[in-house]
């Protein structure tokens, strides 16, 4: 294998960077696709392959790794580091964490919010810091239904916390009458 492989980079190893700077549009970029692909095909290509089809698993490979990049970059951008900042803004730094701006009575006043099932698997898991198999009991469901049940309380409170929708709600005791 690694016999056919040297024969077919010395035969189209011009021919594959090229393509591969078809599909990068940047020639360092380009090596690193034909370096990673000729890896995975090294590692993955079967055994008694021809040197033909060698070269349509690496073009396949090449193609694949070329898409998963690119749809990556889309998720992740590259970030610009030769200003010396590291990309990172140094406003970014300065400012608090958002969940450190929510106090006990705001988090409490979105808790009373959630469904009673979501709060109480919240309570037990969070709380209390029960187990899922000890929450599991107390509550007389499967512990998948806790594990379930705390990831939506936890996504809604999130939710909640984020949108403001607890300074919107009236707190206990309060009816919204004028004093005095």
């Amino acid at each position: 294998m690694r016999d056919e492989l040297s024969e077919l980079m010395r035969a189209s190893g011009p021919k594959l960077l090229a393509r591969a700077v078809r599909l990068t549009r940047n020639k360092a970029d380009a090596w690193d696709l034909l370096q990673d692909s000729l890896v995975r095909v090294l590692t993955r290509c079967p055994e008694r392959s021809s040197v033909e089809g060698i070269k349509r698993w690496l073009a396949v490979t090449m193609r694949n790794l070329s898409t998963d990049r690119h749809r990556a970059s889309r998720r992740y951008p590259r970030v610009d580091l030769s200003d010396g900042t590291m990309g990172v803004d140094p406003s970014a730094l300065a400012e608090e964490p958002v969940w450190r701006t929510f106090d006990f009575q705001e988090v409490e006043t979105c808790l009373a919010l959630l469904e009673p099932q979501l709060r109480e698997a919240y309570r037990l898991r969070v709380e209390q810091q029960l187990s899922l198999a000890e929450a599991a009991r107390a509550l007389g469901v499967p512990i998948a239904t806790v594990g379930t049940r705390v990831h939506r309380a936890r996504k809604k409170l999130r939710n909640l916390l984020l949108t403001g929708v607890h300074r919107m709600q009236k707190r206990p005791g309060e009816t919204g009458e004028p004093l005095g």
